[in-house]
């Protein structure tokens, strides 16, 4: 789902990492928004290559190939400033090939868990609907996902963004935002 400006806006650090870049609607959103640096972690070669595309001759951004559940770690081990991170729950959209579909949130969440800066850090869940609809992702729970939160920041505050209402379904592409509390020290 896109995010609207405003909830982005509202979550903002100085950097800004974006998995799974599909059409780049998060990283883009991001740069209008006056963000220094921005990753953008594609797995798909021929989405890889259009954010590549997308991206030649802005030095804010770094397009990096790979599956963000193994090099997402890598990616952020030289930043030492709080990062905002645009995760996708499904792992695969349209765009992706089959073969190609994973699900990496639980691995990227253990990665930014890892980061020394981890309770500065903001993470943001596109496509929850996914985690919360079951027998969709079987390895993602609510309780897992949530857990998984806690071990980067015992004190998330966590809220969502509701996307369109399916009658039978209930939300679809929600937004799940972890923040931190500023109240907590």
């Amino acid at each position: 789902m896109p995010i609207d400006r405003g909830t982005l806006q509202r979550h903002l650090n100085g950097v800004f990492v974006e998995t799974g870049a599909g059409p780049c609607i998060g990283s883009r959103t991001a740069l209008e928004l006056g963000v220094p640096r921005v990753f953008v972690i594609e797995f798909d070669p021929e989405i890889y290559e259009r954010a590549v595309d997308r991206y030649r001759g802005e030095p804010r951004v770094q397009v990096v190939f790979g599956d963000a559940g193994k090099v997402l770690s890598e990616v952020i081990a030289p930043i030492n400033e709080p990062i905002t991170f645009w995760l996708d729950a499904h792992g695969k959209s349209p765009e992706t090939k089959p073969r190609l579909a994973s699900k990496p949130l639980l691995q990227e969440l253990a990665a930014i868990a890892a980061h020394p800066l981890r309770l500065q850090h903001t993470v943001l869940i596109d496509d929850y609907d996914v985690v919360l609809r079951p027998g969709t992702a079987r390895h993602l729970t609510d309780t897992n996902v949530r857990d998984a939160l806690r071990k980067i920041n015992p004190h998330f505050r966590l809220s969502r963004v509701d996307g369109l209402i399916n009658p039978k379904r209930g939300p679809l592409w929600l937004v799940l935002i972890a923040e931190p509390d500023t109240m907590v020290d």
